[in-house]
């Protein structure tokens, strides 16, 4: 049956550590992209040639965390520092009537946020070697519950400063190339390399009052490079305790409003790579 025209009723997305058998919950956007690096070199008299390059495989996908899929932001932080290994992932996405695979794919990039407003959100993006098309399907049920932002508890430095919102970003710098290695009939244009550097991590918080001075030292001779921070939060099932530790402050912002608008304290932090800055925790207590 050829695909019709649809809405995202009809759109789907699975996930899984040894096959993509579990749905992604409530999916909140993202995309299924394939770039075939297509390549055009013109030369005397106009000549021209255009081949296809090495296919960049991958995707993106924003959704609510709950136990459903808190492997995926997991499998996205390495397991050791500096080098430690990242957990190899399988996707797969489409319509209804029309479907992705990428099978030996790896989170290269992600951000966990919190807010006012919602519950726990994150955001992955994945890179991999493997592509292919997949029938399709719809998604699975979300049987699991959110953490909203009131059921959170957030400290900086031991102490609550009515954390507003929380944005955790990382970098896990990941590469996929392709080498003169032989290669098998019909994957010629996949790439075969995976490579991936330092993780690097950035940290802002919006706070209801400032603070203190003396706790960020921003300009004081030595610039501390030891600042923790806890997001704890439960649902009465769910627990998640993110834990960021050896915190740089990079940056304080306060800015003026008009006279009906909250006041906020904006700052930003840097992770430290050499030893990582985030342990993320998820515990889900057994049915009674």
């Amino acid at each position: 049956m050829a695909q019709a025209a649809i809405t995202g009723l009809w759109q789907w997305l699975h996930f899984g550590t040894a096959s993509a058998d579990t749905t992604i919950g409530v999916l909140g956007g993202g995309a299924l992209p394939l770039n075939p690096d297509a390549r055009s070199r013109m030369g005397a008299g106009g000549n021209i040639m255009r081949r296809g390059g090495v296919a960049q495989i991958g995707g993106n996908v924003t959704f609510d965390v709950t136990a459903t899929n808190q492997a995926l932001v997991a499998a996205g932080l390495r397991a050791s520092y500096p080098r430690g290994a990242l957990t190899e992932i399988y996707f797969a996405g489409g319509a209804d009537q029309w479907g992705v695979k990428h099978d030996k794919a790896w989170v290269t990039q992600g951000s966990i946020n919190y807010s006012q407003g919602q519950g726990l959100q994150a955001s992955v993006t994945w890179g991999g070697l493997n592509y292919a098309t997949n029938s399709g399907d719809t998604m699975g049920e979300e049987s699991n519950l959110s953490i909203e932002d009131y059921e959170f508890v957030i400290t900086i430095g031991g102490a609550e400063y009515g954390v507003t919102a929380a944005t955790i970003n990382f970098n896990n710098n990941c590469s996929f190339t392709s080498n003169a290695n032989t290669k098998a009939a019909g994957s010629m244009r996949l790439p075969n390399t995976r490579r991936y550097g330092a993780e690097v991590v950035t940290v802002d918080f919006t706070t209801d009052i400032p603070i203190p001075q003396e706790t960020l030292d921003l300009a004081d001779d030595l610039l501390p490079n030891s600042i923790g921070a806890v997001l704890t939060g439960t649902n009465g099932t769910d627990t998640v305790i993110i834990t960021l530790t050896d915190l740089q402050p990079n940056n304080e912002d306060f800015g003026f409003v008009d006279a009906n608008t909250a006041v906020g304290w904006s700052y930003g932090f840097n992770g430290n790579s050499r030893d990582g800055s985030i342990d993320w925790s998820w515990t889900t207590e057994p049915a009674i």
